[in-house]
């Protein structure tokens, strides 16, 4: 509430007793002040410099008061003028009492999109110096329960809004997702004046809309596999190293009827399912897009997509040293790998002995022969390796179709045939 002990404007001085019982209304367009009031007697307008002038009625056309410097308004919703020097300044003044929310009904229609409530009130409006008529906005007090989604999913919260209604009596509300009964308790005059109002309560509904707050989870792969480059180490992850495992949720606020679930690469359907939540292992390189379609019993349709779900193309690089000493620091020998599906990998030492091999890109050779470790020197390593952008069931058929067609291997994506020199040096921590 804006209280008015006292108010001075070029032309006007106004003063009320007591301070609280009248709002000023700030939003008010065409004059230069408004104000509601609960007793007419409350506020007094008088001329800033006390100079005696005559009181205009703007919506009467005729003077009201000539000669006085000062002037109590008695007419409901009157605009009024005075002038001094050229200069004019233009007031009105509300009865509150003539606009009480006596209100005798409250219904609601209830739709996919929204929900509109209509109600008889009673319309504060006035005329300005053009004679084009304004609405105050009484901004309605509304109560109701709805569903908010939070760290528990969906919970019922009781509303507080604070809403403008048009001149047909309707007013706008988002969807309303849960049963409730809509309660109108005022509006910011009835509040700021301390004036009691009659509550205006609406029979119960049923929401016939739903909300989703769609989600995606993607399983992570820990520190073990840190020589993985770009692997998911986030539940909200949705680019790197292939295989990207992710589960989508629609996380409705109401059962469902109907759900759609389609998986695109670049343009190209890959799969569709129909239930709640749909779980996507992506391995071949490039952008997908997940998008999921719902309707209810209702016929309420809702939809949305989770795009630019990106899997990188394969990778993999082999170092040439590692330092086995035990310092934290190069100890083991690994290889940095993206992408990757399917992995071997052997060593062997100078005279072709196979020393260590295994199958799992995530882990290494630590520098050890049968729990022993390993003379300082150079090793042999061999290295055969899938991508996952690599075709299913080609690996030696592509490695044999390569040499025969005397092609570079970088000809044949994600499949990998290495070989080479990896030094053992211990030295000291």
């Amino acid at each position: 509430m804006v209280s008015v002990p006292a108010l001075r404007g070029q032309i006007l001085s106004v003063n009320t007793t007591p301070a609280d019982s009248c709002y000023r209304l700030n939003d008010a367009v065409g004059v230069d002040y408004a104000f509601v009031t609960t007793n007419m007697t409350y506020i007094q307008f008088a001329t800033a410099d006390g100079r005696n002038v005559d009181w205009y009625d703007m919506t009467t056309g005729v003077v009201v008061a000539s000669g006085f410097n000062t002037f109590s308004p008695e007419d409901n919703a009157h605009t009024y003028s005075v002038t001094q020097d050229g200069v004019s300044e233009t007031f009105v003044v509300f009865d509150y009492n003539a606009y009480r929310l006596y209100l005798d009904s409250l219904t609601a229609t209830l739709n996919c999109e929204n929900t509109v409530l209509r109600l008889h009130q009673p319309q504060m409006t006035y005329r300005d110096s053009d004679n084009i008529e304004h609405q105050v906005n009484r901004q309605l007090i509304l109560h109701y329960n709805n569903l908010l989604w939070g760290d528990n999913g969906w919970t019922e919260t009781p509303m507080e809004d604070s809403m403008k209604v048009d001149r047909s009596g309707m007013l706008v509300l988002g969807k309303q997702l849960c049963r409730t009964q809509f309660v109108v308790t005022g509006d910011r005059f009835s509040e700021a004046l301390y004036s009691e109002t009659d509550s205006v309560v609406s029979p119960i509904y049923d929401a016939i809309a739903y909300a989703h707050h769609a989600q995606s989870y993607t399983t992570t792969r820990g520190t073990s596999m840190e020589n993985e480059v770009e692997r998911p180490i986030q539940e909200t992850t949705i680019k790197g190293s292939a295989p990207l495992n992710i589960l989508f949720k629609a996380n409705t606020s109401s059962p469902i009827e109907y759900y759609l679930w389609s998986n695109y690469h670049y343009e190209n359907l890959m799969s569709t399912r129909m239930e709640n939540e749909e779980r996507i292992i992506f391995e071949e390189r490039g952008s997908y897009t997940v998008k999921l379609e719902m309707e209810n019993n209702y016929g309420c349709q809702c939809d949305t997509a989770f795009e630019d779900i990106a899997i990188s193309e394969s990778l993999l690089m082999v170092p040439n040293v590692f330092t086995p000493n035990g310092d934290g620091m190069n100890d083991e020998f690994r290889v940095a790998y993206r992408s990757i599906r399917e992995f071997h990998c052997w060593i062997y030492n100078r005279w072709g002995h196979l020393v260590y091999s295994w199958d799992d890109p995530a882990k290494g050779w630590d520098g050890t022969i049968n729990g022993r470790p390993a003379p300082e020197g150079a090793y042999y390593y061999v290295i055969r390796a899938l991508g996952t952008d690599a075709a299913t069931n080609e690996y030696m058929n592509k490695i044999s179709y390569n040499k025969k067609k005397k092609k570079e291997p970088d000809a044949l994506i994600g499949v990998y045939q290495l070989s080479g020199d990896i030094n053992l040096i211990r030295g000291g921590k």
